[in-house]
């Protein structure tokens, strides 16, 4: 099997695991458990790593995540420790509220990658490498508008234009890419 044919194994793999109704009908536990490696977060982060790599950094990119350490935290820049669980407080104060208010971005990300719509992606609050992540995964494959590059920085020396949102600098990307598979 050829490495393009092992990605595209995987991206179809992820998908079937993780269809858009699934997603609607998540809960906490689906998204992030630590441990558990059938979770949203483990699966985007690390299963579909050979298609495109977001591993590391801190786990408050994915907004609310279940914490493997047991010690107590105490709350403050932006972050808040409760109940097992560690969430950014501009999505809510409570867990639940935090991970309703992550999940309907995400589920937005998803809907605007379907039908194309990256400047509507590009507005959301959530962080860049995982809604863009998202994005790219959940594009329609045949018609691509996003290439698996999630940097911006990279984004930036690729387009030798540091003006450029995600957007804009995917919808050049792409125009030079031209007709090859987004899996080389």
């Amino acid at each position: 099997m050829s490495v393009e044919q092992h990605q595209q194994l995987l991206w179809n793999q992820f998908l079937e695991a993780w269809p858009l109704g699934r997603l609607r009908n998540m809960t906490i536990e689906e998204y992030s458990q630590a441990g558990d490696k059938e979770n949203f977060t483990y699966c985007l982060e690390r299963e579909t790593k050979p298609i495109a790599n977001i591993l590391g950094g801190s786990a408050f990119k994915f907004g609310i995540f279940h914490r493997s350490a047991t010690e107590e935290k105490l709350d403050g820049k932006g972050k808040i420790y409760q109940d097992g669980y560690a969430w950014l407080e501009k999505y809510g104060a409570t867990k639940e509220q935090a991970f309703a208010e992550i999940k309907r971005r995400i589920i937005e990300t998803i809907e605007n990658a379907q039908t194309g719509n990256l400047e509507a992606i590009d507005a959301l609050d959530f962080s860049p490498v995982v809604k863009w992540k998202i994005a790219f995964l959940y594009q329609n494959q045949t018609q691509p508008k996003i290439i698996s590059i999630f940097s911006k920085t990279m984004l930036d020396f690729l387009t030798e234009d540091k003006k450029l949102n995600y957007a804009q600098s995917y919808q050049y990307l792409i125009r030079q890419q031209g007709d090859r598979s987004l899996l080389q």
